[in-house]
């Protein structure tokens, strides 16, 4: 008999320690789903998607008000040519309006942007592979541009050496 209500206790506790392990994590999946601070992230996510969607019409009406002053900051800006530091013998760097670049006499072409002070021009490769296997542009690169877009630096500041583009017309 004695054997019995060793086993009974035995198998009382078992079942007690594991009644109270599925309460406790009842508890905790419903404070973690209904009252965690992850309402606020959610809240915080659709407050952004909001606010990104009021930016995009903020820069929509600025860049309608923009092209009724005939500056426009959608286009491409700073196009033209430019001569290696001043010189038509050492390069002549063509900006075209439509956001491509070449270099007179030579073999590199591409695209470029212009963020703030900043050019990126990347260069179109002469021959590609597949296009799932070999992208057709390569080798960006960033330079600071004037704000009147006179001067590209081509060099890194505090350089020993410097060189600029400067724009001929």
């Amino acid at each position: 008999m004695e054997e019995k209500k060793k086993s009974n206790v035995g198998l009382i506790v078992l079942v007690v320690i594991l009644l109270l392990a599925c309460i406790g994590m009842g508890c905790y999946i419903g404070y973690d789903k209904l009252l965690s601070d992850n309402k606020c992230i959610i809240e915080e996510d659709s407050k952004s998607e909001t606010n990104s969607k009021n930016e995009k019409q903020t820069i929509t009406e600025q860049t309608q008000t923009n092209e009724e002053s005939n500056t426009t900051s959608s286009k491409v800006r700073c196009y033209g040519t430019y001569y290696v530091n001043g010189d038509k013998n050492s390069g002549v760097y063509t900006l075209k309006e439509d956001g491509t670049w070449n270099v007179e006499n030579g073999e590199q072409y591409g695209v470029f942007t212009i963020n703030e002070n900043t050019i990126t021009m990347i260069e179109e490769k002469h021959t590609v592979g597949p296009r799932e296997e070999d992208p057709y542009y390569y080798n960006p690169k960033s330079y600071l541009i004037s704000d009147d877009c006179s001067k590209i630096r081509l060099t890194e500041s505090g350089s020993h050496t410097s060189a600029t583009l400067n724009k001929v017309n």
